[in-house]
């Protein structure tokens, strides 16, 4: 495999099945969890192939829905293998046993697990009932059987205090990384809008990360990943070395592809009538309609046009912009820069940990 560039992520999030046990009241999905469809192995190789010559990806994401209901999983991860992808699996936990045996291994790199709370209490109020214990027996399965075991937890305020215990959670069930997201009320969280942290608390929720992680004696092979989502001004020449080129979706690194074929690049607008292009068995077309994507993101507001720092933060978050959620750009301070709240640095590494 050709060396990677880590400043540059090219990661595809195939998006095998819309289909879930559950309805979580963050879920970006929305509606698309209703309509069952799946996306046939076949159209998975002919998605791998072309996207790794068009984009150059060389990391797949399987997600869903929950991509462990695919009847066609384990031909799934023998094709992913076959076209040298590395191979991320992301799962609410709810594994059958007859799922279990079509997670092959050595056919994926990381397991991925969705929590979002170290309680039954809290997680199951944002996830549903009876989904805790599971999630933890699937956690517990694949450190078992020796994959390479992840979390990830969306951030917001009903879980932001129970942080350092998630962190414990996390570091005693041997995960090898934890990654914090941030909600932005989109699919079912349009709903919650009022789970969103405000600017102020998410610079407060950074703050107590770091400390936390500083003065805890968690495993230290834990690897814990969040997203600054804004930096103050004297912060963006740390920014500018940790690797950030601005909105992921200007840049094209992360397409999401969908059963319908339908191809997107901001998970913001995965539950809206607007997105890149389309895949089928005729090749990758790009919407060339009013309601492309790309067109809506590469807005870039006057303020920015007249900043002189804007080649730093380049335009912040494009989503923010068009849905006038979060801190768009023309609401920017200049103090405090709102970013791609998808991008993520680690917190482990001294030379970024200096953000904020």
């Amino acid at each position: 495999m050709n060396k990677i560039n880590k400043t540059y992520e090219p990661f595809l999030f195939l998006y095998i099945t819309n289909q879930c046990q559950l309805s979580c009241k963050h879920c970006y999905m929305g509606k698309r969890l209703h309509n069952g469809q799946i996306m046939p192995a076949e159209n998975v190789e002919r998605i791998l192939k072309l996207m790794r010559v068009l984009y150059g990806h060389y990391k797949v994401y399987l997600l869903g829905g929950e991509p462990t209901l695919h009847p066609e999983l384990d031909k799934i991860l023998k094709i992913c293998k076959r076209e040298n992808y590395l191979v991320v699996l992301t799962s609410n936990g709810l594994v059958s046993e007859s799922a279990w045996n079509k997670i092959l291994p050595g056919h994926i790199d990381s397991l991925s697990f969705s929590l979002d709370g170290s309680s039954r209490e809290i997680h199951e109020f944002l996830r549903g009932k009876n989904t805790f214990s599971p999630l933890i027996e699937s956690i517990k399965d694949a450190r078992g059987r020796n994959f390479k075991t992840r979390i990830i937890c969306t951030i917001n305020k009903k879980n932001v205090a129970d942080v350092p215990n998630i962190i414990n959670l996390a570091s005693d069930l041997q995960i090898d990384l934890l990654s914090f997201h941030y909600f932005t009320p989109t699919g079912n969280g349009r709903y919650y809008s009022n789970f969103q942290l405000s600017n102020k608390e998410w610079l407060k929720f950074v703050r107590n990360l770091k400390n936390y992680v500083l003065n805890s004696k968690i495993n230290n092979k834990l690897k814990i990943y969040y997203p600054p989502a804004f930096v103050k001004k004297d912060e963006l020449s740390l920014l500018k070395k940790s690797g950030y080129k601005g909105c992921t979706a200007r840049n094209l690194e992360r397409l999401a592809i969908f059963p319908d074929g339908k191809c997107y690049i901001c998970s913001a607008f995965l539950d809206k009538d607007i997105n890149f292009g389309l895949i089928n068995d005729k090749g990758f077309f790009i919407n060339k309609g009013k309601n492309n994507e790309l067109n809506l993101i590469n807005k870039v507001s006057l303020k920015c046009e007249r900043c002189s720092r804007a080649f730093i933060c380049n335009g912040g978050c494009a989503a923010y912009n068009h849905f006038k959620y979060g801190v768009p750009t023309d609401k920017c301070s200049r103090d405090l820069i709102p970013i791609c709240p998808l991008w993520t640095t680690s917190v482990n590494d001294t030379t970024q940990a200096s953000l904020r």
